[in-house]
């Protein structure tokens, strides 16, 4: 908006009586108040004409006030002004909890299971999958790339694109392609774990809380499979605030795991990624996974590394 003496332009708010220009001030009638009041609502204006003019045209308003009122005044309110128009830095404000993070990551995860599924009922989008497989001289032995277009299911019981083939007899052991839904966030899981909270970073142009997770040492629940590989993990994940929705996340095996005592195989080494974006809407997706696994089945050593990129996520009317 215009002020209607100055003619200039609305820059920030501090009080209706105080006018502050690039270069100069013009103090109101009601400027020998506390500087305390003053901080809690004026408007600051950026003068579109030169001081002088400006002066001209305000007569006494802008030249018969006392002149100890321009040096006090001024001097206070530059000193002011980054105050009040700056933002807080983020980046100093004090950290969560643990268990700040903990009830946060509980609460995130009931909504983005819902989130997940809306999505797949409202979005399409581009899936690719890519497995390659070497041995362990690093010569290639399988590339395998499949692609589809996913249109959006809408109310049908359509399958679940996240969820895997619990019967797939063709998977080996600690192979098997693992998916969001495999792993249930609830507090069972994150029991399993002691939470850092290491600080902030920017991550996809946002700035992100940084947490650092750790397997708890000692007996943890081993009910199938999937259960001894989080149980020997760590990594990293990087959170939203104050919601906690996981942007990024890392994790990697932390000690060996065999099958039958070594003898059907093991794992030596397992490390994976995610990241996660969102649409227009703010509606959040798993953008790319990734993992790489060096395991062994039975007397055949491989690496393999898979990956799954999901890209032009659009909502369909």
């Amino acid at each position: 908006p215009q002020h209607p003496v100055l003619g200039g332009r609305v820059v920030t708010t501090l009080r209706n009586d105080l006018v502050v220009c690039r270069n100069d001030l013009v103090i109101g009638s009601s400027a020998q108040q506390e500087i305390g009041a003053l901080a809690q609502s004026a408007v600051i204006y950026e003068l579109l004409e030169p001081m002088d003019a400006v002066r001209d045209r305000l007569g006494d308003f802008g030249t018969s006030r006392s002149v100890h009122l321009w040096a006090s005044f001024a001097a206070v309110c530059l000193l002011l002004l980054p105050a009040w128009a700056a933002d807080p830095n983020p980046l100093e404000k004090p950290l969560p909890s643990e268990e700040e993070v903990r009830q946060g990551i509980l609460t995130e995860a009931a909504r983005a299971d819902e989130a997940s599924r809306q999505f797949e009922k409202h979005y399409g989008y581009t899936r690719v999958e890519t497995r390659t497989e070497r041995n362990s001289r690093g010569k290639l032995r399988h590339h395998d790339e499949s692609r589809w277009t996913c249109l959006p299911i809408g109310n049908a019981e359509d399958p679940d694109p996240n969820a895997s083939a619990p019967n797939d007899s063709t998977q080996e052991p600690g192979v098997r392609t693992y998916k969001e839904r495999d792993i249930q966030i609830n507090e069972d899981l994150l029991r399993r774990f002691d939470l850092h909270v290491r600080g902030r970073e920017t991550v996809d142009d946002r700035l992100v809380l940084r947490v650092d997770f750790q397997a708890r040492a000692g007996a943890l629940p081993e009910k199938n499979l999937l259960d001894r590989f989080i149980n020997r993990s760590s990594g990293t994940v990087w959170l939203t605030e104050p919601d906690y929705a996981t942007v990024r996340a890392l994790f990697r095996l932390n000690q060996k795991v065999e099958f039958a005592y070594g003898i059907a195989g093991a794992v030596y080494s397992f490390e994976g990624t995610l990241d996660r974006t969102q649409t227009r809407e703010g509606a959040w997706y798993s953008r790319e996974s990734r993992w790489k696994s060096d395991y062994r089945e039975f007397l055949i050593r491989r690496v393999v590394e898979f990956s799954e990129i999901r890209s032009d996520g659009e909502r369909v009317p």
